[in-house]
């Protein structure tokens, strides 16, 4: 143990005697003119160097911020890819139709200094306004899935839009001939012109109204949906469409709770009426009644026709 001492001790002294004489040697380097320069040379390098690696620290952290930037605009870019092949996938059948009104003239075109100049217009007759014919508008999905599923039964969504199409058909071929001049028609549009006539009464005047004869004649594959016979379509501005979806579901609300009373009346009735053949029969009425109808054998065919 004592010579493993020593011999680290020795290494030791050594290893300082060893920088001692470097740290002379360049000590006695720097005093030399040739050298000074070329130390002075290196320590301009290193400061050099000491703030490139600055910069580059620098950089290194500005990328590492963009990399991390750039890694969150790829994971939203990638939920707006998914939403957008959703969409793709699930587009409606039916889409409501956008009108695009443009303007003839801009007035950044036209110079204000300038005189403008008026030309006698032409003297031809105006056409007449047409009159517009309101139409059911498609349910959206989110319509479609707020209504209850006792009330959707087995439609889908595509079939009740189908349907609403259908409608809207029938309702403009009806309102085209009651738009139409008498003179331009001919014997069955004069016809269907005077029956829609008869239809509508006072109460009636400024609705879009429509019944189910007017489907029928329309369209024959209609009758999958038996309960659109009867529908009528009444397109008044006051009017809505959640308005008659609430009350039809009061009705059947309302007519549910009465077939439940209904049911557990006749219940009752049914507790009743057995308690009441079982105390016949325990009274001894049954036996009664089986002589009675041993005497009076004869005569069953008089008691069945009183």
């Amino acid at each position: 143990m004592a010579s493993s001492n020593l011999e680290q001790l020795c290494s030791h002294v050594n290893e300082k005697i060893s920088n001692i004489k470097k740290t002379l040697s360049l000590r006695n380097c720097g005093q030399e003119p040739t050298l000074k320069s070329m130390l002075h040379k290196m320590g301009d390098e290193i400061i050099v160097v000491n703030e490139l690696l600055n910069k580059l620290e620098l950089e290194i952290h500005y990328q590492e911020q963009t990399n991390n930037s750039l890694k969150e605009l790829c994971e939203s870019l990638e939920e707006d890819y998914k939403d957008v092949e959703h969409l793709k996938e699930n587009i409606p059948l039916h889409l409501p139709q956008v009108t695009v009104t443009q303007s003839t003239a801009k007035e950044s075109d036209v110079d204000p200094e300038e005189p403008v100049k008026v030309e006698p217009a032409p003297t031809k007759k105006l056409p007449k306004e047409q009159r517009s014919i309101k139409e059911m508008p498609f349910i959206t999905c989110d319509e479609f899935d707020s209504v209850p599923a006792y009330m959707k039964s087995r439609l889908t969504y595509s079939q009740i839009n189908d349907v609403i199409k259908e409608i809207n058909k029938a309702v403009i071929s009806k309102y085209k001939i009651l738009h139409q001049p008498k003179k331009s028609m001919n014997s069955v549009a004069r016809n269907l012109y005077h029956r829609f006539i008869d239809e509508e009464t006072k109460d009636t005047k400024g609705i879009c109204l429509l019944f189910d004869n007017g489907l029928l004649e329309q369209e024959k594959h209609l009758d999958w949906f038996p309960r659109m016979r009867a529908m009528s379509l009444v397109c008044n501005e006051g009017d809505s469409e959640q308005n008659e979806i609430r009350n039809l579901q009061e009705k059947l609300e309302s007519t549910m709770s009465l077939v439940k009373q209904l049911s557990g009346q006749l219940a009752e009735l049914k507790e009743q009426g057995n308690f009441l053949i079982y105390n016949m029969k325990h009274n001894g009425f049954t036996a009664l009644g089986t002589q009675c109808s041993g005497a009076y054998a004869p005569h069953a065919d008089n008691i069945t026709g009183m």
